[in-house]
């Protein structure tokens, strides 16, 4: 199996006083080998967007990303449903970088 990342649009940046958002698009297309052949069999578009900031006290850095949205959808399959939701909610929260 291969997965092809690929983006139509540059990032949307958003400089502000304290953090930085910025959201992504991008189409995953999912491709499986047969016979020596590549061939295309979903393809999944998913939208990001996170914010982030960063403090430094002294020799120490610390930083926060923050998930603001991610989406999923399903552009297109030649293999059936696939259950987007299920892939969704485990990307759904904040995480912090120390």
């Amino acid at each position: 199996m291969q997965i092809n990342v690929s983006t139509s649009f540059p990032p949307v940046i958003q400089v502000g006083y304290q953090d930085i958002g910025a959201t992504v698009s991008v189409d995953i297309t999912i491709n499986v080998l047969e016979g020596g052949e590549t061939i295309p069999v979903a393809c999944i578009s998913v939208d990001i967007s996170a914010s982030c900031s960063v403090e430094i006290l002294g020799n120490n850095t610390a930083g926060r990303i923050t998930l603001q949205n991610f989406s999923a959808y399903l552009k297109w399959s030649k293999i059936g449903k696939l259950r987007i939701h299920l892939i969704q909610v485990p990307f759904q929260g904040s995480q912090h970088v120390s």
